[in-house]
């Protein structure tokens, strides 16, 4: 068992570790690092701060794919407790009072718990969370240093103001200039909370309540906790299957995050993936099932089972809706049972029932190690180019040379129109044309055929040239 604990500027790293030794501490947490970290079976996870604002906050789904592999997931005093009161239901265990008041609703503002602070490695505060102002005004209340009526009023004037501004001689200046009597009010919570800063602290209160619990051992799942969403694959949506491949790798020797790059790289160069794919996401038809299909079936007609029992049959789906998915050739070539199976395929992009992540599925992806050399190849390139000439960036990249270049390398009749290439890519697991020329973006100088060569001399270069120490 592992104890991770992420925070900062809460608390330090040094007075996580006086109170759980052993506990691996991370900077505040952002989206990805729960997906990077993988913990598993019995691994503790305390959640305290976590970044929002120049950096995407952790996702819902990543802490609940966390607590479907085993790892118990707690969250106090900051963006923890805000995640905890969103996912109590769920099994997340929250500590601490800021949970209870976003728990009971009390407070609902994500910004209650935002601070403005420096960065790693002091992440000292440099503004007031909300939730500490209200907590220090209460305990002048309690002291009778302020009336309850200021220290609501103060509450407010607080609250209007952006989170970055909000320090105490600023909250002063502006309640002064509202009334001179909240202003004197004012002062008298600030002196006090300058002389006792623990006192009006409760973020640092809470997350040192949820680490003496973590250290203890006497965390308490909440008894109204559900959990038969953990074997539920309806749960597990494309985006955080995206996620996954964004943030994990295929291979334990591949460096994070290089998980999508393989994947898009075998969507649009693997000329097998499309057999592969449409494997994959009949077998997510089949098996996500409630009712079983007839045993003894061939794939294809299980998947068609399902679909029709769901209402989802090809004579309830309007000729405009054809046209979403299916080709002009297609719609008068194919018979029914094909078209259908196309449109199974095709719309898979745009399902709730993705799997957790593509690579977990056996045999989607085939020679991870050849496709890693492959896109470090060209994530070299394109480096190398933008040295000799920064204008040539790849997002520079005209799209319709992009897609001229799908074109050739699915095999497609030249000048093939945009319904034809839309179609391919969803063939591949992409959700759209965009998509897969953003994607193929990264491969383009590599592959190809007319600025190959341009990538093979940057390569050499890079081979010849000395090893920088």
């Amino acid at each position: 068992m592992t104890v991770h604990v992420f925070v900062g500027p809460t608390l330090r790293h040094d007075e996580v570790r006086r109170h759980v030794s052993d506990a691996v501490v991370h900077p505040p947490i952002r989206h990805g690092d729960l997906l990077r970290l993988r913990p598993g079976t019995g691994d503790i996870v305390l959640l305290i701060d976590g970044l929002f604002h120049q950096q995407p906050p952790v996702r819902h789904k990543e802490i609940l794919d966390a607590m479907a592999d085993g790892a118990i997931v707690v969250g106090s005093s900051s963006m923890g407790a805000l995640r905890a009161a969103e996912l109590h239901q769920y099994g997340m265990i929250g500590i601490g009072r800021v949970f209870e008041m976003y728990r009971d609703e009390v407070i609902d503002a994500d910004d209650e718990v935002a601070v403005m602070h420096t960065p790693p490695p002091d992440w000292r505060m440099v503004s007031e969370a909300l939730v500490n102002i209200r907590h220090g005004v209460a305990v002048c209340t309690d002291r009778g240093i302020i009336s309850a009526a200021d220290a609501e009023r103060l509450v407010e004037v607080a609250r209007a103001m952006p989170y970055p501004d909000r320090q105490w001689p600023s909250i002063e200046m502006t309640a002064a200039r509202l009334d001179p009597a909240l202003g004197l009010a004012a002062n008298a919570a600030r002196q006090l909370l300058v002389s006792e800063p623990e006192a009006g602290d409760l973020k640092r209160a809470d997350a040192l309540l949820a680490l003496d619990a973590v250290g203890t051992g006497t965390l308490t799942p909440s008894p109204d906790a559900e959990h038969g969403w953990r074997t539920d694959v309806r749960w597990r949506t494309m985006h955080l299957a995206r996620w996954t491949a964004e943030f994990r790798s295929p291979g334990e020797e591949a460096p994070f995050g290089s998980g999508l790059a393989v994947l898009h790289y075998q969507q649009i160069y693997d000329p097998d993936f499309p057999r592969r794919w449409e494997r994959y996401v009949l077998r997510r038809i089949v098996i996500s099932a409630p009712v079983p299909p007839p045993v003894g079936l061939p794939l294809a007609a299980q998947a068609l089972a399902v679909a029709t029992r769901d209402e989802l049959g090809l004579e309830l789906l309007a000729e405009d809706r054809q046209r979403i998915w299916l080709t002009g050739e297609e719609r008068a070539l194919l018979d029914d049972e094909q078209r259908m199976l196309r449109i199974l395929v095709r719309s898979s992009c745009k399902s709730l029932d993705f799997t957790r992540v593509p690579y977990d599925e056996d045999a989607l992806l085939t020679d991870v190690p050849a496709t890693e050399k492959a896109v470090a190849e060209a994530l070299g390139i394109n480096r190398g180019v933008e040295e000799i000439s920064p204008d040539r960036h790849i997002d520079n990249l005209r799209p319709d040379r992009v897609a001229a270049h799908l074109t050739a390398t699915w095999g497609l009749a030249p000048g093939a129109g945009e319904p034809s290439l839309e179609a391919a890519a969803r063939d591949r697991g992409f959700t759209s044309l965009d998509g897969v020329v953003k994607a193929a973006r990264s491969f383009y100088l590599r592959n190809a055929a007319h600025t190959a060569p341009l990538g093979a001399m940057i390569l050499q270069r890079e081979e010849e040239s000395p090893a920088h120490v």
